[in-house]
């Protein structure tokens, strides 16, 4: 038996299915970290504190490739937020620190990184006064001349970033709930018209119709991606609001926490020799994908559509607890049920 799932007693690593470090993890991760963002904000709101919600975007072309500009966008993030000039702001604004998310798509114009970043600090900061502009230059500037450092390339301070201010589900401006899904939840996120599409879409489309292109661009992905971190907390927020329970956890260790339902599914050697190469090679990290959308009828139905002959899912295997997914010997079977949630 081979296991699909996050983590668990004899299960396969999620990396063993094409993704780093495995979407189900990473889903598991951007869950618990949102629920760390949606703490983090509201207790620092909660005491009179204040939170902008940022966004750095930067200039790309269809040429670029994916590690270049991540490492630009790192680097560039490192430097403007180092030195003199940083301390200055940090002292103008009364800045605790910040929450930053990283957010890729890709479009006509190729790979798109970009930032996501909610600054806390003590400073009221106003549309009405020229305040919440004023503050968007400061970053905007610096964020400008690093890229500008970092790729050669030029933005003006006006347009690299957006500057939103962060209300409570009280206020009448963004609410706290939609700022913790933007930052974090990007996983669950489906970008429409001249967005572009989340890695994850590419993945899909990969799987679903083989082009070469989507192939390539979601091997570039999983590639560049391993490893980095997509959300990070600077330590004198965390430590300023430490209640939350994942706060002190690692993604690893959020990643080995087991979930409510079901958390693993079994393929018997055939079928799993099967997705090992299969001509689609995304396919792998797609029945990731439908197994956290839609647990394992999810999956059922996903291999129902894309592979030669028909499968099933069957009962546990002796001493095991998941469902197997095998082989059927003719191509008749009964009626599918799938829906969201469905496990």
């Amino acid at each position: 038996m081979r296991t699909v799932g996050c983590t668990g007693p004899g299960s396969r690593p999620a990396a063993q299915y094409g993704r780093a470090p495995g979407l189900l993890c990473a889903a598991k991760i951007r869950a618990a970290r949102a629920a760390e963002v949606d703490h983090l904000i509201k207790a620092h709101l909660a005491i009179g504190g204040h939170c902008t919600f940022l966004t750095f975007t930067l200039r790309h072309y269809a040429t670029d490739d994916l590690f270049a500009l991540w490492v630009a966008m790192t680097k560039a993030w490192e430097s403007m937020t180092s030195g003199q000039g940083y301390q200055d702001i940090k002292a103008q604004y009364g800045i605790l620190g910040f929450i930053k998310a990283v957010e890729v798509t890709i479009g006509f114009n190729g790979w798109h990184p970009h930032l996501h970043v909610v600054i806390f600090h003590d400073t009221l900061l106003s549309e009405d006064d020229g305040s919440l502009e004023e503050f968007r230059a400061r970053f905007g500037q610096r964020w400008a001349r690093y890229i500008a450092h970092q790729l050669g390339r030029e933005i003006h301070y006006r347009y690299g970033v957006d500057a939103v201010i962060v209300r409570d589900d009280k206020g009448i401006g963004t609410y706290v709930s939609k700022i913790h899904l933007e930052l974090v939840r990007s996983d669950l996120k489906q970008t429409r018209g001249g967005k572009g599409r989340t890695p994850w879409q590419v993945g899909s489309d990969a799987a679903e119709t083989g082009d070469a292109r989507d192939t390539a661009r979601w091997k570039e992905w999983i590639t560049v991606s391993r490893r980095r971190r997509a959300i990070s907390v600077s330590p004198a927020v965390r430590n300023a609001y430490p209640a939350h329970e994942t706060a002190e956890l690692s993604d690893d260790e959020l990643a080995q926490q087991e979930q409510d339902g079901e958390i693993e599914l079994d393929f018997d050697n055939e079928v799993y020799d099967t997705l090992l190469h299969h001509r689609h090679q995304p396919l792998r990290a797609l029945v990731a994908l439908a197994f956290e959308d839609h647990g394992s009828q999810g999956v059922l139905a996903l291999l129902r559509s894309v592979l030669d002959r028909a499968v099933y899912l069957g009962g546990p295997e002796p001493g095991n607890t998941a469902p197997v997914i095998r082989y059927v010997s003719t191509q008749a079977w009964g009626p599918m049920t799938t829906s969201r949630g469905t496990s």
